[in-house]
């Protein structure tokens, strides 16, 4: 077991007051047994060696240890609006994630250094294979269908290559292959922050059917769609003049590596640009979908992907040659950020596309929301059954983008409700509470 450069870059770049806090929450259909719930979550780490790991500071780098270990888990009054915590402290055993509960619903929060979307997904179908059986919610057929489907065993991860599935940057990544297509950062409008400690969002939801009828009318993708009515909506809420407006989409990495994919579950996802200039904006919203969808088809490509894994790899590979403390390290390359005084990017638009359980496992579930505390402004688009949900996260306590955004379905007749709206403050990962590894004691530096 390994902490790969995928995982590393986010410890670098987004710790600290910068740290990217992603959450789950599942809403079950009947009471939480939290005692199976524990139990459920050990077998599924016992499985998921890449996630059941203290993250340390080994050799002026960062690292991994493995912990058999109960992570922790917290009773709170409301998932909505309960207490934070600190990522990888002595108060969470080391672990970069922890778990809150209520009577019905059940917080996964974890630093984003873990996994992206996708490699939480497999492991929370994991986690619900087991509680299921803890549970007694399941039969030896289902069992076997599930097999194929759901991580239960260390054989099945065993499978996979260890360079893959620690490490897909390190292995995949080459900083010698010519990319298809190269953004140029010509800078964008910088969506105002307000720097404070929290994030105000708001959820709508749209009946999925209504709303694809509607992106296949405009020959679009659904976030292709939302993409193009996103930044209408930033130009008519926001005083743009004739600067760019740069959405930032991440993308999930692992169908572009290798002639058949590759399958990991850390992270490996990166991010592709896309530019509207003021003119751009004033075109038709057939001819912006158009433009968007060329947009997609120059940046999401292998050859792009390689090279932007092989550069990555390559500059977490010389951060840990120069010998320095990967903590200084981080605190210069944030600070650089800040100081730079260049905007590449005004939002980021996720896109984890829809979340399909096994009907074994879909049983169980009411709901799943999700959402995060990043540095930017930011979308979160996916589809739970029937339910097409936009989410905004604003940094600036104004929720008028998404206001805008409203009108712009308004004039397109889509009919939406309110979801949820509130005040998200998210967890944080500071470098201070790594301690040291590479011995029999986990004991700080």
């Amino acid at each position: 077991m390994r902490l790969g450069s995928s995982n590393k870059f986010f410890y670098y770049a987004m710790s600290n007051a910068k740290s990217f806090n992603l959450r789950y929450i599942l809403s079950f259909r009947e009471a939480l047994e939290i005692s199976a719930m524990k139990k459920a979550v050990r077998k599924a780490l016992d499985v998921y060696k890449e996630f059941s790991c203290r993250i340390v500071l080994q050799d002026n780098c960062f690292s991994c240890e493995y912990s058999s270990e109960m992570p922790f888990f917290y009773e709170a009054d409301d998932i909505w609006d309960t207490e934070t915590f600190d990522f990888a402290s002595d108060e969470l055993k080391g672990f970069p994630f922890y778990f809150q509960y209520t009577s019905d619903k059940l917080l996964i929060s974890y630093f984003h250094g873990l996994t992206d979307i996708v490699g939480m997904n497999t492991f929370i179908k994991s986690v619900l294979y087991f509680y299921s059986i803890e549970i007694g919610q399941i039969d030896d057929e289902e069992k076997k269908e599930l097999a194929d489907i759901v991580f239960c065993s260390d054989e099945q991860l065993e499978a996979i290559e260890d360079g893959i599935r620690y490490d897909p940057y390190g292995t995949c990544g080459n900083t010698a292959v010519e990319p298809d297509h190269i953004h140029e950062d010509v800078g964008a409008y910088y969506l105002e922050d307000n720097k404070k400690d929290h994030m105000h969002y708001e959820e709508i939801e749209i009946n999925t059917d209504d709303f694809s009828k509607l992106v296949e009318q405009y020959k679009s993708s659904f976030v292709g769609l939302i993409m193009v009515l996103t930044q209408q909506a930033l130009r008519k809420s926001y005083e743009t003049g004739d600067e760019n407006v740069t959405v930032m989409l991440p993308v999930n990495q692992r169908p572009y590596f290798g002639t058949s994919g590759i399958q990991t579950n850390v992270n490996c996802s990166d991010s592709i640009m896309v530019d509207y200039t003021a003119d751009k904006s004033q075109e038709s919203l057939m001819e912006q979908c158009a433009y968007t969808r060329s947009c997609f088809d120059k940046a999401i490509r292998s050859n792009n992907f390689i090279k932007m894994a092989g550069d990555k790899n390559q500059l977490v590979t010389d951060f840990e040659s120069s010998g320095r403390s990967p903590v200084d390290i981080a605190a210069e390359v944030q600070a650089a950020y800040d100081e730079s005084g260049f905007n590449g990017l005004s939002y980021v638009i996720t896109s984890p596309g829809r979340f399909i359980l096994p009907p074994a496992l879909d049983r169980l579930i009411e709901d799943i929301d999700i959402n995060s505390y990043a540095a930017a402004h930011s979308f979160w688009v996916y589809t739970f059954r029937k339910s097409f949900r936009i989410k905004y996260c604003s940094r600036n306590d104004s929720l008028k983008l998404m206001d805008a955004l409203k009108d712009e379905l308004g004039h397109l007749n889509v009919n939406y409700q309110e979801r949820c709206r509130g005040i998200l403050k998210g967890d944080r990962l500071y470098l201070k509470d790594l301690k040291e590894g590479g011995s029999d004691e986990y004991r700080r530096k």
